[in-house]
Protein backbone atom coordinates (compact mmCIF):
# COMPACT_ATOMS: atom_id res chain seq x y z
CA UNK A 1 0.00 0.00 0.00
CA UNK A 2 1.03 3.44 -1.05
CA UNK A 3 2.16 5.97 1.67
CA UNK A 4 -0.26 8.59 2.84
CA UNK A 5 0.41 11.75 1.27
CA UNK A 6 0.22 14.89 4.19
CA UNK A 7 -1.77 13.70 6.58
CA UNK A 8 -2.68 15.62 9.04
CA UNK A 9 -3.27 14.74 12.28
CA UNK A 10 -5.84 14.88 14.48
CA UNK A 11 -4.02 16.36 17.46
CA UNK A 12 -4.48 20.01 16.78
CA UNK A 13 -8.18 19.69 16.34
CA UNK A 14 -8.30 17.66 19.97
CA UNK A 15 -6.08 20.06 21.28
CA UNK A 16 -8.80 23.26 19.85
CA UNK A 17 -11.69 21.19 21.21
CA UNK A 18 -10.44 20.65 24.81
CA UNK A 19 -10.73 24.63 25.14
CA UNK A 20 -14.52 23.87 24.62
CA UNK A 21 -15.58 20.24 25.65
CA UNK A 22 -14.91 18.31 28.86
CA UNK A 23 -12.37 15.36 28.45
CA UNK A 24 -15.00 12.68 28.78
CA UNK A 25 -17.27 14.43 26.29
CA UNK A 26 -14.02 14.62 23.62
CA UNK A 27 -13.30 11.05 24.54
CA UNK A 28 -16.75 10.17 23.64
CA UNK A 29 -16.44 12.17 19.99
CA UNK A 30 -13.12 10.19 19.37
CA UNK A 31 -14.75 7.03 20.04
CA UNK A 32 -17.77 7.60 17.62
CA UNK A 33 -15.95 8.89 15.49
CA UNK A 34 -13.56 5.86 15.22
CA UNK A 35 -16.54 3.68 14.88
CA UNK A 36 -18.24 5.46 12.05
CA UNK A 37 -14.56 5.85 9.81
CA UNK A 38 -14.37 2.43 10.14
CA UNK A 39 -17.92 1.88 8.82
CA UNK A 40 -17.58 4.52 6.45
CA UNK A 41 -13.92 3.63 4.95
CA UNK A 42 -15.34 -0.16 4.14
CA UNK A 43 -18.02 0.98 2.34
CA UNK A 44 -16.29 3.91 0.66
CA UNK A 45 -13.63 1.30 -0.33
CA UNK A 46 -16.39 -1.16 -1.63
CA UNK A 47 -18.21 0.98 -3.70
CA UNK A 48 -14.81 2.66 -5.22
CA UNK A 49 -13.92 -1.05 -6.01
CA UNK A 50 -17.32 -2.01 -7.61
CA UNK A 51 -16.98 1.77 -9.39
CA UNK A 52 -20.88 2.64 -7.90
CA UNK A 53 -20.16 6.20 -8.20
CA UNK A 54 -23.66 7.28 -6.85
CA UNK A 55 -22.82 5.04 -3.61
CA UNK A 56 -18.96 6.52 -3.41
CA UNK A 57 -20.34 10.22 -3.65
CA UNK A 58 -22.83 9.58 -1.06
CA UNK A 59 -20.70 7.38 1.50
CA UNK A 60 -17.88 9.95 0.35
CA UNK A 61 -20.15 13.04 2.09
CA UNK A 62 -20.59 10.91 5.04
CA UNK A 63 -17.27 10.58 6.06
CA UNK A 64 -16.55 14.33 5.55
CA UNK A 65 -19.26 14.94 8.02
CA UNK A 66 -17.22 12.76 10.92
CA UNK A 67 -13.75 14.29 10.05
CA UNK A 68 -15.06 17.81 9.64
CA UNK A 69 -13.74 18.51 13.60
CA UNK A 70 -10.07 16.65 13.02
CA UNK A 71 -8.38 18.83 10.46
CA UNK A 72 -7.57 15.58 8.15
CA UNK A 73 -7.24 18.56 5.10
CA UNK A 74 -6.26 15.38 2.80
CA UNK A 75 -8.86 12.73 3.37
CA UNK A 76 -11.38 15.83 2.90
CA UNK A 77 -9.82 17.04 -0.50
CA UNK A 78 -9.89 13.36 -1.78
CA UNK A 79 -13.52 12.92 -0.62
CA UNK A 80 -14.38 16.12 -2.40
CA UNK A 81 -13.21 14.34 -5.90
CA UNK A 82 -14.81 11.54 -4.65
CA UNK A 83 -18.44 13.52 -4.36
CA UNK A 84 -17.88 15.63 -7.14
CA UNK A 85 -17.24 12.41 -9.48
CA UNK A 86 -16.08 14.93 -11.83
CA UNK A 87 -12.11 13.54 -11.79
CA UNK A 88 -11.05 10.84 -13.33
CA UNK A 89 -8.57 9.70 -10.82
CA UNK A 90 -11.16 8.38 -8.32
CA UNK A 91 -11.21 5.40 -10.99
CA UNK A 92 -7.88 4.49 -10.17
CA UNK A 93 -6.95 2.01 -7.69
CA UNK A 94 -3.96 4.14 -6.84
CA UNK A 95 -6.31 6.81 -5.50
CA UNK A 96 -7.95 4.03 -3.61
CA UNK A 97 -5.21 2.68 -1.48
CA UNK A 98 -4.58 6.41 -0.61
CA UNK A 99 -7.99 7.25 0.93
CA UNK A 100 -7.93 4.13 2.41
CA UNK A 101 -4.24 4.93 3.72
CA UNK A 102 -5.80 8.35 4.83
CA UNK A 103 -8.78 6.82 6.62
CA UNK A 104 -6.51 4.52 8.55
CA UNK A 105 -3.97 6.95 9.17
CA UNK A 106 -6.83 9.45 10.74
CA UNK A 107 -8.21 5.95 12.86
CA UNK A 108 -5.04 5.56 14.03
CA UNK A 109 -4.32 8.78 15.24
CA UNK A 110 -7.43 8.64 17.04
CA UNK A 111 -7.25 5.38 18.56
CA UNK A 112 -3.78 6.74 20.28
CA UNK A 113 -5.46 9.39 21.45
CA UNK A 114 -8.12 7.10 23.41
CA UNK A 115 -5.28 5.62 24.64
CA UNK A 116 -3.55 8.28 26.62
CA UNK A 117 -6.78 9.37 27.96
Amino acid sequence: MKAPKNINTCETAIEGLSALLTPDQISTIAQKAVIELKLGQASLETSLENQQWEASAKQAHRLKSTIGLFTANSLAKSLDLIESGNDGQIHLPEFREEVVAQCEALIKNLEQFLANC
